[in-house]
């Protein structure tokens, strides 16, 4: 038997429902596992202060009563109109202040267009860097390598097929 039939059969074992067989099984576990044993008495204990528990009465027009306060009061509304797009005005002030202070903060750290054009050309910086590096093979910009069939890495095939002689595709090995 493991922890899992144990806890499973519990109940039947307190309420002497369980088979002989399985009650001598259930008392060898719980002699070699003491926290098998100590759960068995907490179940026990449970089940009497729930049967030694008192029920509460009320009185007959305790339900009546208790619809009538229900109806009479009124929900929690969360439009309250001193709000300013769900915000309390002091919750709103704090919002709006802050994004006055990021906007300022960006405006002021955050450099413009003409700044960065005043500045420095980077790209004339950069071609200054690039003549001044040596490089193997200098390509002229001028020409597009894209459409340039010359420049193209790809040999073309120049054989010529004769027609009508035969039309299958063939694999070859190279």
């Amino acid at each position: 038997m493991n922890r899992y039939e144990f806890e499973s059969l519990i109940s039947e074992y307190i309420e002497g429902e369980l088979p002989f067989n399985k009650r001598k099984e259930f008392e060898a576990y719980m002699e070699k596992d003491t926290d098998a044993k100590s759960l068995l008495n907490d179940v026990k204990k449970t089940i009497n202060g729930m049967n030694n528990f008192r029920g509460i009465s009320t009185s007959d027009e305790f339900n009546s009563k208790l619809l009538i306060e229900v109806k009479n009061n009124t929900p929690v509304t969360l439009n309250n109109k001193n709000n300013i797009l769900g915000f309390t005005p002091f919750y709103a002030s704090i919002f709006s202040s802050l994004c006055i202070a990021i906007f300022v903060l960006s405006y002021t750290f955050l450099p413009s267009k003409n700044e960065v054009s005043n500045d420095v050309d980077y790209s004339n910086n950069l071609n200054q860097k690039m003549q001044d590096t040596p490089i193997i093979k200098k390509y002229n910009s001028d020409v597009d390598l894209a459409s340039d069939a010359s420049a193209d890495s790809i040999k073309k095939n120049d054989k010529n097929y004769k027609i009508g002689k035969n039309n299958k595709i063939k694999f070859v090995n190279y």
